[in-house]
C-alpha cells in the first residue's frame, strides 16, 4: 500500500500484513498428444439421466450412452440439436433445433422417432423445460433471425415463453444475459428455467449486472420476484422438490439450501458447510433427477452423486495427499457415479497445398531467427516445408478463380489493383464427410472456412475463391469437442 501526497508527489510505502486463508494444490500437468486419424470427444453437453441411459449433446447431435456399448446417435442430420430434455411421464424428447431454417424446437415421441417441428418463429432457443404433466413447454427465445449477432452467446435479451399443448404460445417476460467475453464463461452457460411441481409456477435466471438472479414467476406472468442473487455465480439450478440450488461460482460448485422468503443472497465463503456442500469435481450443465434427490453434471464424462452423500461427506471433507498420484479418468478420492460419454470420430484434413509467401517467421530455436520473405507450404493441414526460396507448387487451373466478366455498360477500363500485401497460393479443398460430424463441422454460421497461421507480417491467405481472408480472421465458434484438429 502507497500514499501519495498530492502536494509534494512524494510517495511512502505503509507496511501491512493480513491474515488471509488459501488453498494450495499441485499443478496438473499432462503429456500433450496430437490426433492424428481419429480422435474422442472430450466436449459433452446437457447430461441428463433417463431410463436407457445418459442423455447427450455432443458434435452437434444427440447421444444416448447406455449401460454397454458404444454411444448412440439418435439424430443423424445435419441440423444441430441443443438443450435435449425429456418428459418423464411420456418418454418424448424435446430439443432446439438449429440448421438452414435458423431456429426452432422439434420433439422426438421416442428414442427412434421422427422429429416433428413444433414452433414457427425462426429464433434462437434454448433452456427447454417440460411442465411435470406434460401438458406444456416453457423455453426462452432470443431474437429473429441473426438480427442479434450470430451466435446465441452473444444474445443479451430473451423472451421466456410457454407453450401450451394445442400449439398456443404467451410471452411471460423478458430474461437479461451476458454476451459472451474472453475469458467470461457466464456467457456461454444459458439460463435456467424449470416448472414447479404445481405447473403454475416457473423458476428462472437472468443477468441483472454482474449478478445472477434466480426468480419465480407465475405462469400467467404475475408475480414475478427475486428469490437469490448471486454475485459471483454463472450457473443456479434448483432442485424439482425446491430443496436445493447448484450454484457454480467461477470453477467451483455448491449446492445451497432452497429458502423462498424474501430476497436473499448466499451465504459469505466463510466456510463450506455455510452453502449445505461443495462438489469435489468441477463441470457444469447441472441436471437433477426427477425427485431432487440427485444432482448430475458433466465434464468431458458424465457425474451423478446423491445430495445427501454430498452433504455427509463436506461436513468431514477428504484431503488429498501432495504426493498422490492422478492417474486415472477422475478426481482422486471421487465418489461419483461416472458415465463415459466419449464418441470416436474421424479427423477431418483438407486436401492439397496452401502456400503462404512473403511471410515474416520468427523462429523458436536457439538462435532467435527472423525469417524475412518466408515461404511457407502447408500440405493436408500440416508445415511441411518453411524458410526462404522455397519453390511455391503449381496451383491447378481447376482450383484457380475464374475471371469476372467485364460490364458492358461501362467503357472505362478497371484500373489494377497494387498491393505489397504478401500473396497466398492454394489449391486445397475439403470433401464433406458423413456423420457422426467432427468438431469443426459442428459450429453454426461459422465466419471463416479458410485455414490460416498467424505471423508476424500478417501475410493475406486467399482461399479458392475470389474473396482474400485475413490471415488474423476472428476465431471460429468454440468446438463441442476437446480434441479438435490442429491445422498446422
Amino acid at each position: 500500500m502507497t500514499a501519495v501526497n498530492t502536494t509534494t508527489g512524494q510517495a511512502d510505502r505503509i507496511a501491512f500484513t493480513a491474515r488471509v486463508e488459501r488453498e494450495a494444490s499441485e499443478t496438473i500437468r499432462f503429456a500433450q498428444v496430437e490426433p492424428r486419424e481419429r480422435a474422442t470427444t472430450r466436449g459433452h453437453r446437457w447430461g441428463s439421466r433417463i431410463p436407457q441411459g445418459v442423455l447427450y449433446e455432443a458434435l452437434g447431435d444427440l447421444w444416448l450412452a447406455g449401460a454397454t456399448g458404444a454411444p448412440r446417435n439418435l439424430t443423424r442430420t445435419a441440423a444441430l440439436e441443443t438443450s435435449p430434455v425429456v418428459d418423464v411421464r411420456s418418454g418424448a424428447i424435446y430439443a432446439a433445433w438449429t440448421d438452414d431454417s435458423l431456429g426452432a424446437i422439434y420433439k422426438k415421441a421416442s428414442l427412434d422417432a421422427p422429429p416433428l417441428r413444433l414452433t414457427s418463429v425462426p429464433a434462437q432457443y434454448g433452456s427447454i423445460a417440460v411442465a411435470p404433466d406434460g401438458a406444456r413447454l416453457a423455453y426462452v427465445r432470443g431474437a429473429p433471425g441473426l438480427a442479434g449477432g450470430m451466435w446465441l452467446s452473444n444474445e443479451t435479451e430473451f423472451d421466456l415463453i410457454v407453450r401450451e399443448g394445442d400449439g398456443s404460445e404467451r410471452r411471460i417476460t423478458g430474461i437479461a444475459g451476458h454476451a459472451l467475453e474472453y475469458a467470461n464463461i457466464a456467457g456461454k452457460i444459458p439460463p435456467s428455467v424449470m416448472f414447479a411441481a404445481d405447473g403454475a409456477t416457473l423458476y428462472f435466471t437472468e443477468f441483472v449486472g454482474e449478478d445472477l438472479l434466480l426468480k419465480r414467476i407465475g405462469r400467467d406472468g404475475r408475480g414475478e420476484t427475486v428469490l437469490y442473487r448471486f454475485p459471483n455465480a454463472v450457473a443456479a439450478v434448483p432442485s424439482p422438490d425446491l430443496a436445493w440450488i447448484a450454484v457454480r461460482e467461477y470453477q467451483r460448485s455448491f449446492i445451497v439450501r432452497l429458502r423462498t422468503q424474501g430476497t436473499r443472497s448466499p451465504p459469505p465463503r466463510r466456510s463450506h458447510r455455510e452453502r449445505g456442500a461443495r462438489r469435489s469435481e468441477d463441470g457444469g450443465y447441472f441436471t437433477w433427477s426427477a425427485d431432487g434427490a440427485t444432482l448430475g453434471w458433466t465434464r468431458a464424462s458424465g457425474y451423478e452423486k446423491p445430495v445427501a452423500q454430498m452433504v455427509v461427506e463436506s461436513r468431514a471433507p477428504r484431503v488429498r495427499n501432495a504426493s498422490e498420484a492422478w492417474t486415472g479418468a477422475r478426481v482422486p478420492g471421487s465418489t461419483a457415479r461416472r458415465t463415459e460419454l466419449g464418441i470416436a470420430f474421424e479427423i477431418e484434413r483438407p486436401q492439397g497445398v496452401v502456400a503462404l509467401t512473403g511471410a515474416r517467421v520468427i523462429t523458436m530455436n536457439a538462435r532467435r531467427e527472423v525469417l524475412d520473405n518466408a515461404t511457407i507450404i502447408i500440405e493436408g493441414g500440416r508445415i511441411t516445408a518453411l524458410g526462404s526460396g522455397l519453390t511455391v507448387p503449381p496451383v491447378p487451373r481447376s482450383s484457380m478463380p475464374a475471371a469476372r466478366p467485364s460490364s458492358p455498360a461501362s467503357s472505362t477500363p478497371t484500373p489494377t489493383r497494387t498491393s505489397s500485401t504478401p500473396r497466398c497460393t492454394s489449391s486445397s479443398s475439403s470433401p464433406r464427410t458423413s456423420a457422426p460430424r467432427s468438431p469443426t463441422a459442428s459450429r453454426p454460421w461459422s465466419r471463416s472456412t479458410a485455414t490460416s497461421i498467424a505471423t508476424a507480417g500478417s501475410p493475406t491467405c486467399c482461399a479458392p475463391g475470389p474473396s482474400p481472408v485475413r490471415a488474423s480472421s476472428p476465431p471460429a465458434r468454440p468446438s463441442s469437442a476437446g480434441a479438435a484438429a490442429s491445422a498446422a
